[in-house]
C-alpha cells in the first residue's frame, strides 16, 4: 500500500499495522507498557501506554489525547488539554487503563479545533487485541468512530 503526503508529494510505504516497539516501563504505582507502532491509517507518530496490564483486562478503561502542536511544540499560551491528559494519565496509572497518544495537531496556533478522526485509535485497540472498552470520554463522535471500526464502547 502507498500513502502519499499532500503538501510534500512523498510517497511513503504502509506496511501491515502492527506493534513496533513495546517496552516496559517500571513505576512507582506498578508497571506501564509503552507501545509505539507502524502501518497505521496514517503517517504521524501514534504511542499507547497501557497501565496495570490494562490490555488483559476483559474491557479496560481507554482514554485518548491528541497531541496539541500550540502548547507541546510551540510553548504558547497553556492549552486545556494538556490538564486533561495529565488527568487521564494519573487517573489510569491509579486504576489501570490505557491511553492512546495520537500524534495529530488537537489545535493550531489560533486555536481552531481540527475535525479527528479515531481510525488510528481503532487500529490500536485492535493490533492490542482490544475488541471492548470503557472509554474515559462521553464524546459521542469518538464513540460512533470507535464502533464503527469495530471497537464496542461498553461504558463511558
Amino acid at each position: 500500500m502507498v500513502y502519499v503526503k499532500r503538501k510534500t508529494r512523498q510517497a511513503l510505504r504502509l506496511s501491515i499495522p502492527k506493534i513496533k516497539t513495546k517496552v516496559r516501563i517500571p513505576l512507582a504505582s506498578g508497571e506501564c507498557h509503552f507501545y509505539s507502532f507502524e502501518g497505521l491509517c496514517s503517517y504521524k507518530e501514534h504511542i499507547a501506554l497501557s497501565f496495570k496490564k490494562a490490555t488483559l483486562a476483559e474491557n479496560p478503561m481507554v482514554a485518548m489525547h491528541y497531541g496539541c502542536f500550540k502548547s507541546t511544540v510551540w510553548e504558547l499560551e497553556p492549552c486545556a488539554c494538556g490538564d486533561k491528559l495529565w488527568e487521564s494519565i494519573h487517573y489510569l496509572s491509579d486504576n489501570s487503563g490505557i491511553l492512546l497518544y495520537l500524534g495529530q495537531d488537537g489545535c493550531d496556533v489560533a486555536g481552531y479545533n481540527e475535525p479527528h478522526s479515531y481510525k488510528a485509535a481503532a487500529q490500536m485497540l485492535t493490533i492490542m487485541e482490544v475488541k471492548r472498552i470503557r472509554l474515559l470520554s462521553s464524546n459521542a463522535e469518538q464513540i460512533r468512530q470507535l464502533q464503527e471500526q469495530g471497537i464496542a464502547v461498553v461504558e463511558v
